[in-house]
């Protein structure tokens, strides 16, 4: 966790940097459009009104049918329909802002890696705004306003169309809208020679889904001005970040993790009351939680002590690292899931840093403290610096060859800091074996808990001192890296772990959130699947889920394009001859049937692109 990185809006990093602002706080009105003037891209007048039709409204999305929780419906003539269900199919990453004297619905889309159309509207408002703050801002007023009915936001089926390059359709007869972006879906067909029959793939949110392995981290809490009064939010915290892209993992502190930047001020032993409700919010909105025991020593800081480096050398220092850490997991009893026993305490020339048999040493007292106060908790070591860095690796093995594999519940690495082919490629193609290792040697000194994998970093967000030592890859490679990451992790039987990738990160957002949903209750599975294909390398994980599916996840393993046309690839998977195939796009929000054939115990699939992002390919029994 060297360089924390925030968004405005949205967030998966509470500490230090702020991304620029997704939208505006204020926006000035330029002279008021009417639909009637824009009306070559807005349907005609709406019809007379009739008597109800209860028949359910289908909606098409070029062409493609998007499942809706919230069906549309006619209603004095006007056509509503779900806004945030079908501008997140369209590509926009949209909000629901509640707290503000006029509540409203926003939304961004990125045209380019540095251009975004956005829109704004408040509910009760005819008027919609297109790119506020932007020197392409108009607003258009409208017959009827934009509805906010039980968490959703109703929106006539004409602000749909007044978004650039948008058109509308509604058949009353068939009962059925057609909205098109003018980008015809089957360019994303991904088997050759067959018909593209496809549905638009809807993420879910946090609180719908089972525990997915794949994470977040913010810290620095205690550096942040809370809006308490309301949801527990800050100027640079939303939970609607985690919740709405389905994250389930997220390690949250009060302290920053990182020794500086810090409030220096508060004590770390009179936790603010303000906090367990906060957090438990957050465990009532399906997030499961970790809490980094860190410990800054504030009060004997402010009293004049003196901190010696390495820590932990002094018995009155430790006493007080004991009484900090009953303090905190009894304020937090029943609400945090995991402690993790410091962060990167192999930081030489910092407080962070730890000897490694003082770490052990240390680990051994805090155990029984925490099964006492908590016993449900579970206690996580390891956490060193990238595990790209050959002294993190040292200091990694010191821990699992020690006598604390018994005694603790789970090991973290912290695993990928901008590694691809194009960076550090070595310890890129290596890590599936590095992982291995790490696994196969704790099970051999006692181990029998889980393994996390924690801050992969692939922001393209990147600091000015840090740019001349990782690279600076666009919103879309940094996703397709973050997204090979996640499921090498899982597959590998680690938890995945994002740090740094927010919703105004457009595309690498996406392609996160739709995996969230996919490897939902996902378990790593042992498939022989053979992959024909004149690609130089191609990775492939398979996974079982709860309800009996099978996942398979591919990719082309090699440097990640802006552009990729993909790799055509015959596939042989044994053990499944009488399986249903779709395949997820998770870049394309689109899920569509893929052909397959059988041949004795084989299921044979012929003509597959394989991308350099993973296309997740699903298995389900005809039986």
């Amino acid at each position: 966790m060297k360089q924390p990185i925030l968004t405005t809006f949205f967030t998966f990093v509470v500490i230090t940097m702020l991304f620029s602002a997704c939208v505006p706080a204020t926006v000035t009105v330029p002279p008021v459009i009417t639909a009637s003037q824009i009306a070559p891209t807005i349907n005609p007048s709406p019809p007379t009104p009739t008597e109800p039709d209860n028949t359910p409204i289908n909606l098409y999305i070029n062409g493609a049918k998007l499942p809706l929780e919230t069906s549309p419906y006619v209603e004095d003539g006007f056509v509503y329909v779900p806004g945030q269900e079908v501008f997140a199919a369209l590509g926009y990453l949209t909000y629901i802002v509640m707290d503000t004297g006029n509540p409203y619905i926003g939304g961004f889309k990125y045209i380019t890696d540095e251009t975004q159309t956005k829109f704004h509207i408040e509910f009760g408002s005819k008027d919609y705004i297109i790119d506020p703050g932007l020197a392409t801002e108009r607003v258009i007023s409208f017959d009827a306003p934009a509805r906010y009915e039980d968490g959703t936001a109703m929106l006539l089926l004409a602000f749909i169309a007044a978004n650039p390059g948008i058109t509308t359709s509604y058949d009353p007869a068939s009962r059925r809208i057609d909205i098109n972006s003018g980008q015809s879906l089957t360019a994303f067909n991904l088997q050759k020679g067959t018909t593209f029959n496809a549905v638009i793939f809807k993420s879910l949110t946090s609180d719908q889904l089972t525990d997915n392995r794949i994470g977040a981290l913010a810290s620095g809490l205690s550096m942040d001005n809370f809006a308490w009064e309301q949801d527990g939010n800050s100027n640079h915290l939303s939970v609607s970040e985690q919740i709405n892209c389905g994250i389930k993992r997220w390690s949250l502190t009060i302290n920053n993790q990182d020794w500086e930047p810090e409030n220096w001020d508060i004590s770390e032993f009179d936790i603010d009351p303000r906090y367990r409700p906060f957090y438990e919010q957050l465990t009532q909105q399906g997030l499961i939680l970790t809490y980094n025991l860190i410990f800054k020593d504030k009060d004997f800081l402010r009293s004049g002590g003196v901190l010696g480096y390495p820590r932990f050398k002094d018995e009155a220092e430790i006493q007080r690292y004991l009484n900090y850490v009953r303090v905190t997991v009894h304020y937090f009893k029943g609400i945090v899931t995991y402690y993790e026993i410091w962060n990167e305490q192999n930081i030489q020339g910092t407080g962070q840093y730890i000897e490694p048999d003082d770490y052990i040493n240390l680990v051994k007292r805090v155990v029984p403290i925490i099964r006492e106060e908590d016993p449900a908790a579970k206690i996580s070591v390891g956490q060193t610096t990238q595990f790209n860095d050959p002294a993190s690796r040292e200091y990694t093995y010191r821990i699992i060859e020690s006598e604390l594999m018994p005694l603790v519940d789970a090991v973290a690495l912290h695993t990928f800091f901008w590694d691809s082919p194009e960076h550090e490629s070595e310890y890129y193609y290596d890590y599936p074996e590095l992982l291995k290792n790490v696994k196969e040697t704790a099970w051999a000194h006692g181990f029998t808990g889980e393994f996390i994998g924690s801050e992969g970093n692939y922001s393209p967000n990147i600091p000015q001192d840090m740019q001349a030592r990782v690279p600076v890859y666009t919103r879309l490679q940094a996703g397709k890296y973050a997204a090979r990451g996640n499921i090498t992790n899982l597959g590998l039987g680690f938890s995945g772990g994002i740090y740094a990738l927010g919703s105004g990160d457009g595309p690498a957002y996406t392609m996160i959130c739709n995996q969230n949903t996919i490897f939902a209750g996902a378990q790593p599975a042992k498939v022989e699947v053979e992959v024909q294909s004149s690609a130089e390398r191609i990775r492939d994980y398979a996974f079982n889920l709860p309800n009996g599916d099978t996942l398979i996840a591919v990719w082309t393993d090699g440097i990640a394009k802006e552009l990729d046309q993909g790799e055509e690839a015959d596939l042989r998977i044994t053990g499944f001859p009488n399986y249903a195939v779709t395949a997820i796009d998770i870049l394309n929000n689109i899920e569509q049937e893929i052909t397959a054939t059988a041949e004795q115990n084989t299921l044979i699939i012929q003509n597959l692109l394989i991308k350099d992002y993973p296309i997740i390919l699903r298995l389900r029994s005809n039986n």
